[in-house]
């Protein structure tokens, strides 16, 4: 049972990592300038992205969801985005000597940019799991 847990974490921070580095490498609507360790870095980003995830967006959902019922779930993009804008806050404020990052300034660019973060993360858990 622990082990599983530990497997999907690890898999999980390792999905974050690839999305941010790839996100990263193509220069769309995010860059982030790595100060020291590139690899261990993006490591790092990945396991703040799932804390992030898994704590602060699931408490917005739960807090959301008369909204999402009225919204016919439309909510869950503005709730990403707050999320991303969070976590791009939370490193450059904490962890600005591990890597900046600077997202788009367009919010379409950004309401994209989550998009692709949860799809690809998604779809890559499922096919990996």
């Amino acid at each position: 049972m622990m082990f599983r847990l530990l497997k999907e974490l690890i898999l999980a921070v390792v999905i974050n990592a690839g999305i941010l580095y790839g996100l990263n490498y193509y220069h769309f609507a995010l860059e982030i300038n790595v100060q020291t360790g590139g690899l261990k870095t993006f490591l790092i980003l990945g396991f703040i992205l799932w804390i992030v995830n898994f704590v602060l967006r699931k408490i917005l959902h739960m807090l959301a969801l008369p909204l999402r019922v009225l919204t016919f779930g439309l909510i869950s993009f503005v709730i990403n985005v707050g999320v991303i804008y969070f976590f791009t806050w939370f490193v450059n404020t904490y962890y600005h000597d591990l890597a900046t990052i600077t997202l788009s300034e367009s919010y379409f660019k950004v309401l994209i940019l989550s998009f692709v973060i949860t799809f690809v993360y998604s779809f890559l858990y499922k096919l990996l799991k």
